[in-house]
């Protein structure tokens, strides 16, 4: 899980020193920043919290460990809005411009949009490596066709939620990520009970 070693790693002073760096920012402003790095001291720390490790653990039980993680921060997110929105609400029109940085992003393909979605362009290529690797037979196919159909399926829908056009603010792309974090954990969950069927037809 990324956001782990993210978390694990993550410090509040980079992005925090970085904006009071590039905004110049007033000594008015900055006790908005400061509850904002306060939040995401406790918001880091609800993540990491939720971690764990996964080695030993069976596909299913990943799964869910997985989800857990999602969730923490996703409520990441949702903790972060006021004091963002409260920062950026404090700052001048040109700070909140270069807060904001570019309107507008370039056309990307379909195969850029996947990469950049954290998903691969087909199915097809793990499937078949899931199939010779465990030499699956016969009865354990219809198990794993009905895994491929639903992560196709959940492939779709995720790729519709993560290509939706950039929002222009802060905290309207936090909004945006907490969203398209619902959707993870929507597909994660129509996924699951996929998985754990193939994974108990498996000697």
């Amino acid at each position: 899980i990324t956001a782990c070693p993210q978390a694990a790693n993550a410090s509040v002073d980079w992005p925090t020193t970085e904006i009071e760096r590039t905004l110049a920012l007033t000594p008015a402003q900055r006790p908005a920043l400061d509850q904002f790095k306060a939040a995401l001291g406790h918001a880091i720390a609800a993540v990491g919290s939720s971690c764990r490790d996964t080695a030993e653990l069976s596909p299913v039980e990943r799964l869910q460990a997985t989800e857990a993680t999602l969730w923490a921060v996703h409520d990441a997110a949702l903790l972060l809005r006021a004091p963002l929105s409260s920062f950026y609400d404090s700052l001048s029109d040109q700070q909140k411009k270069k807060l904001s940085g570019p309107s507008s992003e370039p056309a990307i393909s379909r195969s850029e949009a996947a990469r950049m979605c954290g998903m691969p362009a087909s199915l097809d290529s793990s499937s078949r490596q899931v199939e010779r690797s465990l030499q699956v037979t016969k009865p354990q196919r219809a198990s794993l066709d009905a895994l491929n159909k639903k992560s196709f399926e959940m492939g779709q829908f995720l790729m519709a939620s993560c290509l939706k056009p950039v929002p222009g603010t802060p905290a309207e792309r936090l909004d945006d990520a907490a969203d398209r974090l619902t959707a993870v954990l929507f597909a994660a969950s129509n996924v699951g009970p996929a998985v754990g069927e193939f994974y108990t037809q498996l000697s």
